[in-house]
This record gives C-alpha cells, sequence and structure tokens, in this order.
C-alpha cells in the first residue's frame, strides 16, 4: 500500500461521513426513544447488528467456535457492551444528546483513572495522566 502525506478525497469524504453518521447516532436514539422502549431498541439494534459482523467473518473465514475458551468471556464483555448501551439509552430519555455525548466520549479516560486503581499492575503514569489530559484539552 503507497503511503501518503496528504489526505484524498475518497479519505475526507469517509471520514467526514464516519464522523457525521456518529454525531447523528445518539440524535436519532433520542428521536426513536419517543416510540420504542429504549431495551428494545438497544436490542433490536445488536440484532441488526449481528447479520454484518457474521458476514464479515465468514468473508475473513475467521474461525467460529464456542470451543476455543472465548465463549464466557465474550458473554461477560457482551454484558458490560450492552449495559453501556441501556445506559446510555435509557439517559437520553432524562438529557439532551449533547451532554450524553461529553460523558459518553469521556468513558476512556474514567476507565484508564479506575484501572490505576481496580486492576493491579495497571498503573496510570504520569506521562500516560499527560497524554490524557492533553487529549482531552484538545477535544473542548
Amino acid at each position: 500500500m503507497k503511503c501518503k502525506d496528504y489526505i484524498d478525497t475518497f479519505g475526507a469524504v469517509l471520514l467526514i461521513t464516519v464522523s457525521a453518521l456518529m454525531g447523528v447516532n445518539e440524535v436519532i436514539v433520542k428521536v426513536v426513544n419517543a416510540g420504542l422502549h429504549p431495551v428494545f431498541q438497544a436490542g433490536l439494534r445488536s440484532a441488526c447488528a449481528f447479520l454484518p459482523v457474521l458476514c464479515y467473518a465468514l468473508l475473513m473465514k475467521k474461525r467460529l467456535s464456542l470451543g476455543d475458551g472465548s465463549f464466557w468471556p465474550g458473554i461477560l464483555a457482551g454484558i458490560f457492551f450492552g449495559t453501556e448501551f441501556l445506559l446510555l439509552f435509557e439517559g437520553l430519555d432524562y438529557t439532551t444528546v449533547s451532554r450524553a455525548s461529553i460523558f459518553f466520549y469521556t468513558i476512556p479516560v474514567w476507565t484508564a483513572v479506575a484501572a490505576h486503581y481496580l486492576i493491579p499492575g495497571q498503573r496510570l503514569s504520569l506521562v500516560s495522566a499527560g497524554v490524557i489530559l492533553i487529549n482531552w484539552k484538545r477535544s473542548q
């Protein structure tokens, strides 16, 4: 693959499209919450997302197995991921999209801080904390 020093038209269009889709996602969730229960909506979105993921795995010839030891960790990760989105969808009934977005997109910061205290050996160094703060300042 050829390395480029600039973003070509395709790359720019792709970046803008993905950014727009991510930006409008929570607005759509808030609008749909008026007609569908947030738990149903989150479940429906997850069920619809299963098909493209399955197609990708089959297309890339990924080995799909329940006996490789990934079943229970996958279930646990799915529970955490599902709970995160259920809480986001429910929370959008009580606040604005902009406030929810600010909270939602600071989750990596809170995860790094929590890991420092909850996971042995996972220390947040001054350099790592500085990088988090610099990126946080840039996003404001």
